[in-house]
């Protein structure tokens, strides 16, 4: 996972389990939990949509 956030400067990751969130922090990632639907909507955008 590291070497895709050093090369690509991504730092958020949308994943669809509350389970699997401490994963990707540890990797320097900022996970955002959100549904299926809310996962294929950032991939489409290419961003993650505020929750509020």
């Amino acid at each position: 996972m590291r070497p895709t956030l050093e090369a690509d400067g991504w730092r958020s990751l949308a994943i669809s389990s509350a389970k699997l969130d401490k994963i990707p922090g540890g990797h320097g990632y900022r996970p955002a939990v959100l549904s299926m639907a809310g996962c294929a909507d950032a991939a489409i955008r290419g961003k993650i949509a505020p929750s509020g």
